[in-house]
């Protein structure tokens, strides 16, 4: 898979996949699975990176079903505000 711009700026490791895949999905609660297929991380590491996010408050659990959990980024919280703003630079600049 060749790197987004945003991965070329920041990095390709997993957990700039994740973040990405998420900010490009702002709109949207999804679940680990979810995740994990969209940005082509595993799902296990998909699981470590959303626990640290969460514990870092950068992310919330917003409803579960079934067995699934649903997140999304916390837009209140400011790293998130950052985050927004410099993926649409670098997404508007290239």
């Amino acid at each position: 898979m060749e790197k987004t711009i945003f991965q070329k700026v920041m990095g390709n490791s997993p957990r700039e996949k994740v973040i990405e895949y998420l900010l490009e999905w702002n709109k949207y609660d999804l679940t680990i699975s979810d995740i994990a297929r969209g940005s082509g991380v595993s799902r296990n590491k998909t699981t470590e990176i959303i626990d640290e996010l969460a514990k870092q408050k950068i992310l919330k659990q917003t409803r579960t079903i079934g067995q699934g959990q649903f997140y999304i980024l916390d837009n209140e919280n400011e790293i998130v505000k950052q985050l927004r703003k410099l993926f649409r630079t670098i997404v508007n600049v290239s």
